[in-house]
């Protein structure tokens, strides 16, 4: 329903907004609904001691809370002294938040570590087999082509597989071979200049940025390649 450059715009606002979802809260609201607490529910065990039900014990502002040895508490009432002090035990929990963030931050370093590398990898193979295009005709037909866009200095590097604009500081074209004909030479040539006029490696380094922080989530996977 929407052409090439709209579609673009539309995935760059998604990886945006994914990248300061972090950052907006929204209002939180009440929720409309009032659970009853008994006040207190008391369970003998076989041993005659008393703990409390799986409900919560209602406590007063004026109660007395004592500290057991074993790190329970034990509450004394006031007020309503004819019911049994209530002992209300210590239960130890895992929060897996902290364990959740670990996990997630493991996977963004995991994620930025394969794309250095990726790049390592690509400019070792760049200074390998990049050299300056030599053809005459091939520069010219450059120069004259998109001639409002500023033109990065061109190479052939025959350890690539196709053509591309690498670069996001100081961009340079890179063509796997020379020998093509005008009319292959003008669309490829196009092609890659055209990426350069819509920004389109700022884009990437959005989408990889977005990517990055939302590594576990397969639909900002499907966004990036789209």
């Amino acid at each position: 329903r929407f052409a090439a450059r709209w579609k673009s715009w539309l995935w760059c606002v998604l990886a945006a907004l994914l990248l300061a979802g972090p950052f907006l809260h929204l209002p939180a609201g009440a929720a409309p609904w009032t659970i009853p607490v008994p006040e207190e529910v008391l369970v003998e065990r076989e041993t005659g001691d008393y703990e409390p039900a799986p409900a919560a014990p209602g406590l007063h502002s004026e109660d007395v809370i004592t500290q057991n040895p074993d790190g329970s508490m034990l509450v004394h009432p006031v007020g309503h002294e004819d019911a049994y002090p209530v002992l209300v035990p210590v239960t130890e929990t895992v929060d897996l938040l902290p364990l959740a963030a670990g996990l997630w931050a493991a996977g963004v370093l995991v994620f930025i570590l394969r794309q250095l590398g990726g790049e390592l990898v690509f400019r070792r193979r760049v200074r390998r087999w990049a050299v300056p295009v030599q053809s005459e005709a091939l520069l010219s037909l450059y120069q004259s082509t998109l001639t409002e866009v500023p033109h990065p200095p061109l190479f052939v590097c025959h350890g690539i597989g196709t053509p591309m604009l690498a670069g996001l500081l100081q961009p340079r074209l890179f063509l796997p071979r020379e020998d093509y004909t005008p009319e292959e030479a003008v669309c490829v040539l196009r092609h890659e200049l055209t990426h350069l006029r819509r920004g389109d490696l700022r884009r990437k380094l959005l989408l990889l940025a977005a990517n990055a922080v939302h590594w576990f989530n397969p639909a900002v996977w499907l966004l990036r390649r789209e």
